[in-house]
């Protein structure tokens, strides 16, 4: 593995051993500003970061499985570190999860538990297998509606038994969140909310100049772009936005999906006057001021 590959999952790891399981974007923003890293290897940092934060009562319930003795609590970290690049990374190999796993504990001095956590990673590596038939069972992990990990033992809770600690644990999440979805909206939209909250989310553009410019802009960057139903760019997950800002100046503004759909719905005219007292950061606000033509 590169310098560089291992800078980036040595950065997370620092993240996550000061977050202690809580996510402040503050602290992943502040050790991101004083790296010289790029930014395909921020968008990795992040995804790494922000993924296993979402997904750490998941990956807690393979490692119980999995070993047996209770981890060191960096070792813990690495360990999250190579099971969320096995299991929810698909463009990462499997040699470089392990790998790199294997590096940190070295670059940590952590010696004696390079075995350990190899043993783990290549045990988790041959067992599961991805299929493409997601029924809930003690032995499935669920990635998105279409796919999901089977192994060859019971590793969550039965949900048979207990559907919500079975949801609580493959979605991690509390137990009363998901219980408290399920009793609102019925089985089916709940496993749908628990299913989107652990997806990365998108990046929307409002393009400021004609559409199909914009559509030719990014063709010409060598970016695929999505044209929303509402006029909005689609940006494919992992681009860094911030490498174009200097070329595309304020061509572009970055806006929520359902943020832009509200002004589409109050269709603001020219010579008319509106008072926006939810104003901040101030997405919605300039799209009312495009629309009135200033």
């Amino acid at each position: 593995m590169s310098k560089i590959g291992l800078q980036s999952r040595s950065l997370a790891l620092r993240i996550l051993q000061e977050a202690k399981n809580k996510f402040g974007k503050e602290l992943l923003d502040e050790h991101l500003c004083q790296s010289s890293l790029s930014g395909k290897d921020r968008n990795l940092v992040t995804e790494l970061v922000q993924g296993i934060i979402r997904r750490h009562k998941t990956l807690d319930a393979l490692i119980q499985t999995y070993s047996k003795h209770e981890p060191e609590d960096i070792v813990r970290t690495v360990l999250w570190l190579g099971l969320y690049q096995l299991l929810f990374m698909d463009k990462i190999p499997s040699y470089a999860a392990c790998n790199t796993s294997l590096e940190l504990l070295q670059e940590k001095r952590m010696f004696h538990a390079k075995g350990y956590v190899h043993a783990i990673l290549q045990r988790v590596f041959r067992e599961a297998r991805l299929c493409t038939k997601v029924t809930e069972q003690s032995c499935t992990l669920p990635i998105d509606e279409a796919k999901a990990w089977l192994f060859p033992k019971p590793v969550f809770p039965d949900p048979k038994e207990n559907q919500v600690a079975y949801w609580s644990a493959v979605y991690s999440c509390p137990e009363a969140l998901a219980q408290a979805w399920q009793q609102a909206f019925g089985e089916a939209v709940a496993r749908q909310l628990l299913i989107a909250m652990n997806q990365s989310p998108s990046l929307y553009l409002r393009p400021r100049i004609p559409l199909q410019t914009a559509i030719a802009e990014w063709n010409s960057f060598k970016i695929p772009v999505e044209v929303t139903q509402h006029g909005l760019l689609k940006l494919p997950h992992g681009v860094d936005f911030s490498e174009f800002t200097s070329r595309i100046q304020n061509r572009y503004q970055i806006i929520g999906h359902f943020a832009f759909q509200v002004v589409q719905m109050m269709n603001p005219q020219p010579n008319t006057k509106i008072l926006d007292i939810c104003a901040a950061p101030g997405t919605k606000t300039m799209a009312i001021a495009d629309a009135m033509q200033g």
